[in-house]
């Protein structure tokens, strides 16, 4: 600690920055295409993972505000700065339970106990102080924060019991915030070891199946067919034509399929999207002008206008075809 730095800034300073590097990390994780793929076919878990690493964040920052603000001298404010303060750790507790949940890999708090004795003062003195109800075997309490004894770094907790016992405690705001970066900390850094763990292991399946090796070496070939067909406009280049365009479709669904396998939909990637939507109009119009030259019956589409479509056919193929290495290499990485 830096000298002449106040302890309870330290510590949510130091809490602010681990969280805040380590949420940054699990929203880099999940919007990596595949896995955000696959969390949005529940939309409703998506949603809560979204809401949770905000509320993260959000009570992170107002744990900082409560350690930075000036505490107040008037009563009734350090009341709501108490009151803020004690619901800020239990919403945090609650949303990276949620985050957990959402991703597949609910935490149990209990396993926590520093945790639960903090979600046990926030009841006890703030969420539900004038009647806890508890279980069957515990009796009812009832509770109240000493007013004049509230100050920035703590506070005495009066407990009574229907079973006529009594308790005194003081509540050291210090340790609650060091017990909640700890452990809360803690589980965050299991989820990220769990996901990058998930993503080390996909990408070990699929390094060595290079999406580039989809394009086979006659892709130029068929390509440059394409486009002798389309300028010749003979009947049995046509045949030709039509024969190296099938190859082509049958290039851009076995990629499509690859993709699916690795979790990586067409329809996910922005930029593969709109190359095969680009292809759909061109291919169809060549297909029709191959097939009214085998015909010989007359064409809609000139000549000219069909040699436009070759050429364009070609460029976004070899565009899909960097993109397929450019994954790759993202594999090995």
């Amino acid at each position: 600690m830096k000298a002449g730095l106040p302890f309870l800034y330290y510590i949510g300073s130091q809490m602010k920055r681990n969280i805040y590097i380590q949420i940054e990390r699990i929203r880099q994780l999940i919007n990596n295409t595949r896995k955000r793929f696959s969390l949005l076919k529940d939309k409703k878990l998506w949603n809560q993972l979204c809401s949770s690493l905000d509320v993260i964040n959000d009570t992170a920052l107002a744990i900082v505000a409560y350690e930075q603000g000036q505490f107040p001298k008037v009563d009734g404010e350090k009341y709501l700065r108490l009151y803020g303060l004690l619901q800020a750790l239990f919403l945090q507790q609650e949303a990276v339970k949620h985050l957990s949940e959402s991703l597949g890999m609910p935490v149990d708090l209990s396993k926590y106990p520093k945790l639960m004795e903090i979600r046990e003062v926030r009841n006890c003195s703030i969420g539900h102080p004038s009647k806890l109800d508890r279980p069957k075997n515990k009796p009812q309490s009832f509770h109240f924060v000493s007013r004049i004894t509230i100050n920035k770094l703590g506070f005495m907790l009066l407990s009574f019991y229907e079973n006529g016992q009594y308790k005194s405690e003081r509540v050291s705001i210090t340790e609650l915030l060091t017990n909640q970066a700890k452990y809360l900390s803690e589980i965050l850094r299991g989820l990220i070891d769990a996901l990058d763990k998930e993503e080390k292991e996909h990408r070990k399946m699929f390094r060595m199946k290079k999406l580039e090796r989809l394009f086979p070496d006659s892709l130029s070939y068929d390509l440059s067919k394409i486009w002798e067909a389309a300028k010749v406009g003979d009947r049995n280049i046509a045949v030709a034509g039509t024969a190296s365009l099938a190859q082509i479709c049958q290039v851009l669904k076995t990629f499509e399929a690859s993709l699916a396998k690795r979790g990586l939909a067409v329809n996910e990637n922005a930029g593969v999207k709109s190359i095969y939507d680009e292809l759909q109009y061109p291919i169809e119009e060549l297909i029709k002008f191959f097939k009214t030259k085998e015909n010989g019956s007359n064409t809609e589409i000139r000549d000219k206008a069909a040699c436009i479509f070759a050429d364009f056919v070609k460029g976004k193929v070899l565009e899909l075809r960097e993109m397929a290495r450019e994954i790759d290499d993202g594999y090995n990485s």
